[in-house]
């Protein structure tokens, strides 16, 4: 039975135990599957699990927020780090070379491998040229999704202050179309506006609006964008 591996944070965490309703069972039935997702999981811990692949196998890569910090970096380095005027580009750099490495171990061991990001972190005009080569280099799967109304004012994990991510207009929120997107833009193009998050269900707080996918939204996810690259 081949064997299929998952990496990431908490958007592939939430697979376990169902929450993606039948996603699991299905993955546990038809390959020998583990899922090293982590709640609140770093890059570098995204990266230390997927190169553990075995060979041949598969690999489902899903890239977190750039500003989680590395397991070995002391507070007062990330906050020299990304208080600069181009955390940004730094933060860039290091998460293109934990891709790049990533992506060429990978391939020494004939895995086959999908990576994308769980959300849009910068947009395109935050972007110089160098910097869209090198993205576009990336083994990535991006995601559009054009300008339109949401229920968040930002994604999970942001540089940047909800108020440089949307917009309001009579009493809604907008975002702007975005280009370098994840799981969420694919989510916020295809899912029903009142099906993309799990919203104020969330078990720890009844008033705080959880942003990640919901079980509808990670279920269409992986039925529509992960299966077709796993089972063909």
């Amino acid at each position: 039975m081949k064997e299929l591996t998952i990496h990431g944070c908490s958007f592939s965490e939430n697979l376990k135990n169902n929450f993606y309703p039948g996603v699991e069972d299905k993955l546990t039935k038809d390959f020998n599957y583990a899922n090293y997702a982590i709640n609140s999981n770093s890059n570098q811990g995204i990266q230390e699990s997927a190169i553990t692949a075995g060979e041949d196998s598969i690999a489902i890569i899903q890239w977190s927020a750039l500003t989680r910090r590395l397991e070995w970096e002391q507070e007062w380095e990330y906050l020299d780090v990304v208080s600069q005027p181009d955390a940004l580009f730094r933060l860039l750099d290091r998460w293109v070379n934990q891709v790049r490495t990533t992506t060429a171990l990978l391939n020494q061991r004939g895995v086959k491998h999908f990576q994308y990001i769980g959300w849009a972190q910068w947009k395109d005009l935050e972007l110089t040229d160098e910097y869209r080569e090198k993205l576009r280099d990336l083994p990535i799967h991006w995601f559009e999704s054009k300008e339109q109304e949401d229920l968040i004012q930002s994604n999970c994990w942001q540089l940047n202050s909800p108020s440089k991510w949307s917009s309001t207009k009579d009493g809604a929120t907008i975002y702007p179309k975005l280009e370098w997107g994840g799981m969420s833009e694919w989510i916020r193009e295809n899912i029903n506006i009142n099906d993309r998050y799990i919203g104020y269900n969330h078990h720890t707080s009844e008033n705080w609006f959880d942003p990640h996918p919901s079980a509808i939204a990670g279920k269409q996810f992986f039925e529509q964008v992960i299966y077709p690259f796993i089972y063909e």
